[in-house]
């Protein structure tokens, strides 16, 4: 086979092509990776003015979708923005020089554990960050997850959580042992204030609450989160989706979403994050901010017998479908 000697070739750095074949990013987020190695390393440079409009275009991503993206690299730390937007000109990027985070997108976590390694090694050493040493964030996460449950239980209005990752139990402990035995007290407080009733007598229809559904959300949460140490939805995401769609619910349907079981509520936590493809055996990572557009796609598609209910939301390739048509809408 003859080679075409007109061609032309872009500089791409072998280690971050590595990674990239081992990563787990989506299509999408490669995509527009891609563009960035394109338009820096394929012209000799580290950074590029790279608008919004124009990753867009080069990629044939929607204009929303494409944004989110870009703001997840960065957030996954794999695209660094070296300088901000302005009515003037558009923002540049650049590829983060450690091409580990594309392969590992839990850097953060694992600088946390860096941090705590110096800290055991050295007991003298103090944390740049003051919060870390000040504030043991095991303990955020007990009073995060107590305050919800009791403040719940007593009828009152669930307050908007703080963002905290109870899955990212990392920072300055001094005793292991004491932590675990920390986690072990709370998960016995869940179990108690977990028994939530859903039953239904026989001819009673019985009113939806919020304040027990948020009260169930959280206490699966810490299941799903101390089984799955990897799980990457904070709370405060996880609570929103359910909101936003059981809102979606009763705007479509003029009434309250059908209450729902401990074991569902779980099952649903558990299958947020990704979603089968359904154009081969892999799956698609989702992002916390897909599922509004996605949730609303899924209430404009009709159905044959379908009751709209979340859990056929969460079943087959039903969030699939409604992810590609929001990528290409």
């Amino acid at each position: 086979m003859e080679t075409n000697n007109n061609q032309t070739f872009t500089k791409f750095p072998n280690e971050l092509l590595e990674h990239i074949m081992c990563s787990k990013l989506n299509a999408s987020e490669i995509k527009i990776l891609l563009c960035v190695v394109r338009y820096t390393y394929g012209f000799h440079r580290e950074q590029h003015e790279l608008s919004q409009s124009f990753i867009q275009n080069a990629t044939d991503l929607s204009e929303n979708y494409s944004k989110k993206v870009i703001q997840n690299l960065i957030k996954k730390d794999i695209l660094i923005e070296t300088k901000k937007y302005t009515a003037t000109s558009p923002r540049c990027l650049a590829i983060n020089p450690n091409f580990d985070v594309v392969s590992k997108p839990n850097n953060n976590l694992t600088k946390t554990n860096e941090n705590q390694n110096k800290t055991e090694n050295n007991p003298s050493a103090k944390s740049e960050n003051p919060s870390e040493t000040e504030n043991n964030p095991d303990d955020n996460m007990i009073n995060l997850i107590r305050g919800v449950l009791y403040h719940t239980s007593s009828g009152a209005e669930l307050e908007p959580t703080t963002g905290i990752e109870l899955n990212t139990c990392s920072g300055t402990l001094e005793n292991t042992q004491e932590r675990n035995i920390k986690k072990k007290i709370l998960k016995k407080e869940v179990k108690e204030n977990s028994r939530v009733d859903t039953s239904v007598n026989k001819g009673e229809i019985k009113p939806f609450n919020m304040n027990i559904l948020k009260n169930q959300i959280v206490q699966q949460y810490f299941f799903v989160s101390t089984e799955n140490n990897t799980y990457s939805f904070t709370l405060e995401e996880v609570v929103d989706i359910f909101v936003f769609y059981y809102e979606e619910y009763k705007k479509h349907m003029n009434t309250d979403h059908p209450i729902l079981s401990n074991k569902n509520i779980k099952k649903i936590i558990e299958e947020l994050p990704s979603c089968d493809n359904i154009s081969n055996n892999d799956y698609i990572e989702l992002f916390p901010d897909f599922y509004p557009d996605m949730i609303k796609k899924h209430f404009e598609t009709s159905y044959q017998n379908c009751d709209y209910n979340i859990l056929h939301f969460i079943s087959g390739s039903i969030r699939a479908l409604r992810y590609y048509e929001t990528i290409y809408e």
